[in-house]
């Protein structure tokens, strides 16, 4: 906004934000202006269950079917429940059958909409790299180059962090490169996958439940050892929703937990979503929210 006085220009140092169909817009100064805020997938509760230091922060969402916005298996997602529990606005990116090197364009996404406005960035991730026998790959790249030492300049191997998209740990360097960017005052979390059942969608869709290793001979615990890595790298930390979430599809007991246990014993029922909020809820109060 400007405002001019005494035949000189001045921009106010105030920020007027309006309501403009439905989307909050934020009027400024000087190359600061900045894009309506969409409206969340999910609101939060005016009053949660549970009162915290999450209530009112914008999250943005990313992965795959799990958190999928059209209810992949189920009426209501993890975030739901979040929203409602402690009050999150809950902004939601996740795509049907993403693998790692896919949830990038989710994040560019997120930052288009949010930028610095939102708090955090949770990501689900490895479930469709482990289906579709994505190869695992390295870490990093070396090579000698010179470096100042006391002695003087020395020829050491340098290691440089892989972004090699066509394999799983280069992809994840990728896309925890670019949210470590874009996000340097939020919280950024990495869910691990969760526990894999048997899953029939038809006769070109047929995946074994997780006894069972991919094409390349990998199970899902290696594809989940990986993102454990992943946070120690990037130092980003991991919410470990194999072991935590309790959910164990390959027991009947805990069918009702899925979507269907004769053919989809992979994507949580509404119940399965409730449980692992609040395995999430619980967790997420020993970190903090943001880094503002």
């Amino acid at each position: 906004m400007k405002m001019v006085h005494g035949g000189l220009t001045v921009f106010a140092a105030a920020v007027a934000v309006a309501v403009l169909g439905g989307c909050k817009w934020v009027a400024c100064g000087a190359g600061d202006c900045r894009s309506p805020l969409p409206e969340p997938t999910a609101k939060g509760a005016a009053e949660p269950a549970v009162m915290s230091f999450w209530k009112g922060k914008k999250v943005a969402f990313l992965g795959d079917s799990i958190t999928d916005p059209r209810h992949v298996g189920c009426t209501a997602n993890y975030w739901n429940y979040l929203a409602q529990s402690i009050g999150i606005d809950a902004y939601v990116y996740g795509v049907n059958g993403a693998r790692s090197r896919g949830i990038v364009p989710q994040a560019e996404k997120a930052v288009r909409d949010l930028g610095d406005r939102a708090d955090a960035v949770f990501v689900w991730v490895g479930t469709n790299d482990f289906n579709g026998s994505v190869p695992r790959g390295d870490w990093y790249e070396t090579a000698e180059e010179e470096t100042p030492r006391t002695t003087g300049l020395v020829k050491l191997p340098r290691r440089r962090l892989s972004t090699d998209v066509t394999t799983f740990r280069g992809a994840l360097n990728r896309l925890l490169s670019y949210l470590k960017h874009n996000f340097p005052r939020q919280q950024i979390v990495l869910c691990t996958a969760i526990h894999r059942g048997f899953a029939q969608f038809g006769p070109k869709n047929i995946q074994p439940e997780e006894s069972f290793p991919n094409l390349l001979g990998l199970y899902i615990d290696d594809y989940n050892d990986d993102i454990r890595q992943a946070g120690r790298i990037w130092s980003v930390p991991v919410l470990d929703l194999y072991e935590r979430s309790g959910l164990l599809p390959t027991d009947d007991a805990y069918v009702h937990y899925f979507h269907d246990g004769n053919t989809d014993r992979l994507h949580p029922s509404s119940d399965g979503h409730e449980r692992i909020s609040r395995t999430m809820m619980r967790w997420m109060m020993t970190i903090p929210s943001d880094f503002k």
